[in-house]
């Protein structure tokens, strides 16, 4: 037994990232940055931000998620012709310039995203927002179903931990309980406006944060167990923004902070089943029961 308690120790400690927890102060900014907020986590837009200030937040002690569209194309992305158009359907609803892709191929993606987490990893971001990972629910141009929504989530959260960064979930309050193992944190909108924070409390539940934005001037209906703010749609620089929770008795970083590896690049891991982490657990695991 002590055998394998010491295994696991060696492989929590090998394969880690950050995992922020209930109590964590932030601001949504992937409209751009303003480095004047009190808060704890910058979410800032992962193509569009400069290394430079993503090191300097660091510096001070805060910690930065980065922000990509899993789910959508963005015409204005440096990346969007290397979309095939078999892959490319209808218009994004309410989003000119962007449409919905189709997220049953993920071979084909996979080397699209694995280039974006490598710009993260470079920049020294923390973890991964991926917007849009619900358009199964959409009429997208592909008959998406439920099933495809949750492999979809499950591949972006072993792609995405591959490169020891942690990873969102973002807006999917039906598949919380099947998803909330394999995510790190999650990013609610408007959860108090639709009745859904109650949906995400698996995540409370498991000491991860709930980070919830209401596009609103009103924190009613937003629940203590998640950390609410109020923001303007276009979540400008100089927008609203109003903490519904009271952060003056919190040091400075409540988070785990779990050890965050050296911000060098990585060379892209195979694509597994399972990830590196849990190959390695799991082998370490044999191999202790084969010594007691």
């Amino acid at each position: 037994m002590r055998v394998l308690v010491i295994l696991v120790l060696m492989v929590g400690s090998i394969y880690s990232w950050w995992q922020p927890t209930p109590g964590t102060s932030w601001d949504y900014q992937i409209g751009g940055p303003n480095t004047t907020r009190n808060v704890q986590v910058y979410f800032l837009d992962g193509a569009d931000t400069r290394s430079s200030l993503v090191s300097s937040l660091r510096s001070a002690g805060k910690r930065v998620s980065c922000y990509f569209s899993a789910g959508s194309v963005e015409d204005w992305r440096s990346d969007a012709k290397q979309f095939p158009s078999s892959i490319i359907g209808n218009d994004f609803t309410g989003w000119e310039g962007e449409k919905y892709l189709d997220i049953r191929a993920t071979t084909v993606l996979e080397p699209i995203f694995r280039a974006r987490l490598q710009t993260a990893k470079d920049k020294n971001c923390d973890g991964i927002e991926w917007d849009n990972v619900d358009t199964w629910t959409a009429k997208t141009g592909f008959p998406l179903t439920a099933a495809d929504g949750l492999t979809f989530l499950r591949f972006l959260s072993n792609l995405t931990h591959q490169y020891d960064l942690s990873v969102g979930l973002k807006n999917n309050p039906t598949q919380v309980k099947d998803l909330v193992s394999l995510f790190d944190f999650a990013v609610v909108e408007d959860c108090a406006q639709y009745r859904e924070c109650d949906s995400y409390l698996p995540f409370y539940n498991q000491n991860k944060a709930i980070f919830a934005v209401e596009y609103a001037d009103s924190c009613s209906g937003l629940l203590p167990q998640v950390e609410g703010i109020l923001r303007d749609v276009a979540v400008s620089p100089s927008g609203l923004f109003v903490q519904c929770n009271d952060y003056s008795a919190t040091t400075s970083a409540p988070s785990t902070l779990i050890p965050t590896p050296s911000p060098t690049p990585v060379p892209s891991p195979p694509s597994f089943a399972f990830s590196l982490t849990s190959s390695v657990f799991l082998l370490c695991s044999s191999l202790a029961l084969i010594l007691l």
